[in-house]
């Protein structure tokens, strides 16, 4: 599928620039994987793909001991990965798809229109 595809790309280009610039070996790289869905059809399989093609050390699995047990009793992960589950804190409320849904379009709308909606977004090609 195409999101594979791309977090292979964007792995190499990462890859690449760690090479190029020293500088970049300090750090690390957070990978927000709480789109996956992966309890529904195909997120789990993603899940991995992605701790695989990044070379994931350390996975956080903050506030599903499901997943977290699941990662940790997968035979297909490395010894190098390693998974911690991190309890969410008393009076967290989980947002269900819908609210997840909205709050992700006003973000984007945000991002290209402005809050006010008073940007407008273009499209020019430069030869």
């Amino acid at each position: 599928p195409l999101y594979k595809r791309m977090c292979r790309q964007l792995s190499t280009t990462i890859d690449n620039q760690h090479k190029v610039q020293d500088r970049l070996n300090v750090g690390g790289l957070i990978i927000n994987a709480d789109g996956y869905g992966w309890g529904q059809k195909g997120g789990y399989e993603l899940l991995m793909d992605t701790i695989k093609t990044f070379q994931v050390e350390l996975v956080l699995v903050l506030g599903d001991e499901q997943l977290s047990n699941t990662l940790c009793m997968d035979h297909l992960l490395e010894n190098t990965t390693c998974s911690h589950y991190i309890p969410v804190s008393g009076g967290v409320v989980k947002k269900n798809a819908a609210v997840r849904r909205k709050m992700r379009t006003t973000a984007m709308q945000h991002y290209f229109y402005g809050p006010r909606g008073n940007f407008h977004p273009h499209l020019a090609v430069l030869n």
